[in-house]
């Protein structure tokens, strides 16, 4: 290879690398984490609708709930975290559903199958339906990565996202504590945290 020959090859290799710095500059920093943020429905804003059935044989629309609080509980049966917190899943929903809370639980597992949530729900006696979201689409609006994620929802609004409880220490219950502020009328003490699972 000639000197002259090394030279242009090593100028074409400089020049490519500047124009996809140059291209890479262009998008914004933070653009993959916008999107990121984008999948997942903002505090105080309308929570996205869905319509789905329910392993109680009945259709759910969160648009016709919008004079309730709604908790929403994305589960997926076979999941350590979700079972490791299926008896507090279950003592929360039965204590805000004294306060007139309506509880649902969503599956959007791509093999689990209606009929199997429901004798899930009879054998483990859990105090709510199940909604079948197998496709994801739903699970996907609300931008869930993990199970579980809650949501609260009040006449409409988003009003808390995160997990049930924190992960080191439990006694706290995060979704509790935002079921008893907006009946009262109040503002959830936390409004966001961090799911795991």
């Amino acid at each position: 290879m000639s000197m002259y020959l090394g030279r242009r090859r090593i100028a074409a290799i400089g020049m490519g690398a500047l124009l996809a710095t140059l291209a890479a500059a262009d998008e914004p920093k933070d653009a993959g984490k916008d999107k990121e943020k984008a999948a997942t429905p903002a505090i105080d804003k309308p929570a996205p609708a869905f319509d789905l059935k329910g392993t109680d044989g009945k259709s759910y629309k969160l648009d016709e709930l919008k004079d309730k609080t709604v908790v929403i509980e994305w589960l997926n049966r076979d999941c350590p975290t979700c079972k490791k917190l299926e008896d507090k899943m279950k003592a929360t929903a039965e204590e805000v559903q004294k306060k007139g809370a309506l509880w649902l639980a969503i599956d959007s597992t791509s093999y689990h199958e209606l009929k199997d949530n429901a004798e899930h729900v009879k054998n483990a006696k859990l105090p709510y339906v199940v909604l079948d979201d197998h496709d994801g689409k739903v699970g996907k609006t609300y931008g869930v990565k993990r199970t579980p994620t809650m949501f609260v929802v009040h006449k409409g609004t988003l009003v808390y996202t995160g997990c049930l409880v924190p992960a080191k220490d439990g006694d706290r219950n995060y979704v509790k504590e935002a079921v008893e502020a907006v009946v009262a009328g109040k503002e959830p003490p936390v409004k966001e945290t961090q799911a795991y699972g």
